[in-house]
């Protein structure tokens, strides 16, 4: 079964991240670098002026070079995060918590201008 995420921009690591965000657009990020083999998969979902960034450990906020790709649109975004946990230490449910993530917030896009 397709998960079919609209605006869905890519897999990428954190210093391999696209020039500018796009006005709408989702997306996964490991949080290690192009170098690295991957450490920590996060997810975000752009919506005009807004970011809902999601660590599944909760409670973190995005690494510098998301944020700086968040503002690197036309206007400043505002990012918001979850704060409660939802993958348990010494896991690695990661990856599949983000697409979960994203498959429950892909309505977001028919409900927002």
């Amino acid at each position: 079964m397709a998960l079919k995420l609209p605006y869905f921009r890519g897999v990428y690591m954190r210093d391999g991240l696209p020039t500018k965000i796009n006005g709408r657009e989702t997306g996964i990020v490991n949080l290690d670098t192009i170098r690295g083999n991957g450490t920590h998969w996060v997810a975000y979902l752009k919506h005009g002026f807004d970011v809902e960034y999601f660590d599944s450990f909760g409670n973190l906020r995005p690494p510098i070079e998301l944020q700086q790709y968040f503002d690197s649109g036309p206007y400043t975004t505002n990012v918001v995060y979850n704060f409660f946990p939802k993958q348990k230490n010494n896991t690695v449910n990661c990856g599949h918590l983000c697409l979960d993530f994203l498959a429950t917030r892909k309505n977001v896009f028919n409900n927002r201008q």
